[in-house]
């Protein structure tokens, strides 16, 4: 009987030691792996996408869906150069001016419908010219400026075949091309910093179409515009 208590006492610091050093393989494994995962994802923890609930629970619907936007671009390839138009009124050209000349620098083709001054304009004949010019092919994308964006974004949207949107801050800009497939920009030079037009721009420019369900529900768009 001592011999044996004996050499349990032996065996169980052994069993101890070797149960602890498991342990702390196991974690080393984890920690590695999760390491791997966080540093090979070019996509930070904001981009992920959440879809439906029903891949989860399996009993909601689209009225279920949590969105969180994910950074841009999407990652598909994006047409460059560009053709963009542009057109604004007297409470925009400025910006648009400031916009045209970067867009040509960095290498896009600019069509420039103006205005060009402080003169008094009516905003619907840019947002025309501009729709027109998507819509019927000549332009890859539009870009307007008005006081707010929100004249431009309802005369372009008169044009059938245009999907103009406003621009408020990067992430709904980048949702208008994800989910809308937006292609004429709206601007509101009252409203921003030529630094934050800038970004709003090249995400507009850079961000591609998700296509899937939403293109689906774009040519439900396009079939109202038919009836």
């Amino acid at each position: 009987m001592f011999r044996a208590h004996t050499a349990a006492q032996r065996e169980s610091p052994n069993t101890a030691a070797a149960l602890v050093v498991a342990v702390a393989l196991c974690a080393l494994v984890i920690c590695s792996t999760l390491y791997q995962c966080l540093s090979s994802s070019r996509t930070p923890i904001l981009a992920v996408e959440f879809r439906s609930l029903s891949a989860y629970a399996g009993r909601f619907g689209d009225c279920a869906e949590m969105v969180v936007p994910r950074r841009y671009p999407a990652g598909a390839k994006i047409k460059f150069p560009m053709k963009i138009s542009l057109g604004a009124d007297h409470a925009g050209y400025v910006l648009k001016d400031h916009l045209r000349d970067a867009l040509i620098k960095a290498g896009h083709i600019v069509t420039d419908h103006g205005t060009g001054g402080p003169e008094s304009v009516d905003y619907p004949d840019f947002a025309a010219a501009v729709g027109r010019d998507v819509a019927g092919g000549a332009a890859d994308r539009g870009i307007l400026v008005c006081g707010s964006g929100v004249g431009m974004s309802i005369a372009a949207n008169k044009i059938n075949g245009v999907r103009a949107a406003l621009g408020v801050n990067p992430d709904e800009v980048a949702l208008t091309r994800h989910h809308n497939d937006a292609n004429v920009l709206t601007l509101g030079a009252r409203f921003l910093e030529t630094s934050q037009a800038d970004e709003l721009v090249r995400i507009f420019l850079e961000t591609a179409f998700d296509g899937g369900r939403h293109e689906r529900r774009v040519e439900k768009i396009s079939l109202l515009e038919r009836k």
